[in-house]
């Protein structure tokens, strides 16, 4: 995958996180909205995962190869 496809996938898993918190804040206390946000958000962190992002969407530091 080139760095341009790469790019623009992790700004939309950010998107993503900060949609689905808006959406979390907005259901408030109404249970399968609170169910179902937390099912998404762990799907959302695999896919930061695969995508060189921490869960909460920020770039994985690597460390130096020795």
């Amino acid at each position: 995958m080139d760095n341009k496809t790469l790019n623009a996938l992790q700004d939309r898993a950010r998107r993503l996180g900060r949609e689905l918190e808006a959406l979390s804040r907005e259901a408030g206390d109404f249970p399968a909205m609170t169910r179902n946000t937390e099912r998404i958000r762990a799907s959302l962190a695999m896919i930061c995962m695969g995508l060189g992002l921490t869960a909460s969407g920020e770039p994985v530091e690597t460390q130096p190869e020795d």
